[in-house]
């Protein structure tokens, strides 16, 4: 990862051995390794996490920070995360940013970079680590977006109707916390919408269209389905599409693709409640840089969503938080 830079180290040390090198170039050498940052999303086959790495990249403009940019190809390759954090604890990185694709599975590792005083910043999704020196949690506000999805389906259907809800996935605490939230906010406040699934998600697209077309055989008169997720949505746009439900059932989804702004547009989903991943990458890098000049900053801080339709998808606010340019000009 660091190669380049370990390369000009090894050589200085060489030279500082033969009496010809300088107490600055070592220190110039290990200014250079820590002002590296390593970025590591969910997976890099999403445009959610393009647009963190754009927050990432404005944060670092004209400073001397660098972004190392590497994660998953999908959701489910865990052990690719955990290798990738792994290396940058073992080459001290200046800071480590994680969106964790599972709940437990990293914990460990990130308390190893933690105690090797390596500053982490999780976003997206929480993991369950609290108190630890050096550890920035900057999350999507999960209960926001479950409200958010909940008040869409009491304005669409004046309070009453059925909805299934696609996507929860144990391993993932967002898709836990929004759809509790989620169910929590139509049970109080709109008791007329029937919940009538709400079974385990996974993030196999195969998977989650077969799902989605079986709710949809045995609920004739679903009024919407509720996706929490990226794949949930996809699955759930398909069986709609194939069955030809999508006229009559809304669609109302959780986490932006490029793909799904697509369908959007075209009236064939509804709504989408979009995450903030560029204020989260942004601030995630701010924090980092904080943390190394020995400032203060919150244990948790929480993002709000906000909710897309195609009324509001062209305005500059929104045009502003879906934004993917990563190359800003330097």
């Amino acid at each position: 990862m660091f190669a380049a830079t370990q390369i000009r180290c090894a050589f200085s040390l060489i030279l500082l051995t033969a009496g010809l090198g300088s107490l600055s170039v070592l220190d110039g050498c290990s200014r250079s390794s820590s002002k590296t940052i390593v970025v590591i999303p969910e997976t890099t086959a999403q445009e959610i996490w393009e647009t963190e790495h754009a927050g990432v990249e404005a944060a670092v403009l004209g400073t001397r920070w660098k972004i190392y940019w590497n994660g998953p190809a999908s959701e489910d390759e865990v052990d690719k995360q955990i290798d990738l954090v792994q290396k940058a604890t073992n080459e001290r990185a200046g800071g480590i940013v994680l969106s964790p694709d599972h709940a437990v599975a990293l914990t460990s590792v990130i308390r190893r970079a933690l105690s090797s005083h390596v500053p982490v910043v999780i976003t997206g999704s929480p993991l369950p680590i609290l108190h630890e020196a050096g550890l920035h949690q900057i999350l999507n506000d999960n209960e926001e977006s479950g409200r958010l999805a909940a008040e869409r389906l009491a304005t669409l259907f004046d309070g009453k109707g059925t909805v299934a809800i696609l996507g929860f996935n144990p391993d993932i605490v967002s898709t836990v916390q929004v759809t509790n939230a989620l169910s929590y906010e139509i049970q109080q406040n709109y008791p007329n919408i029937q919940i009538v699934a709400r079974p385990k998600g996974s993030f196999r697209l195969g998977e989650m269209e077969a799902q989605a077309e079986e709710i949809l055989r045995a609920s004739p008169q679903l009024s919407a389905i509720v996706t929490i997720g990226i794949t949930s949505t996809r699955g759930a746009y398909i069986a709609l599409k194939n069955t030809d439900r999508y006229k009559t059932v809304k669609l109302i989804g959780c986490d932006q693709d490029l793909d799904l702004m697509y369908y959007l547009r075209r009236g064939e989903i509804d709504s989408i409640v979009v995450q903030n991943t560029y204020e989260m990458g942004y601030d995630a890098i701010k924090s980092i840089q904080s943390q190394h000049e020995g400032r203060t900053f919150p244990e948790v801080t929480r993002v709000k969503p906000v909710l897309v339709t195609r009324e509001n998808i062209d305005s500059d606010a929104i045009q502003r938080l879906l934004t993917m340019d990563w190359r800003p000009v330097r």
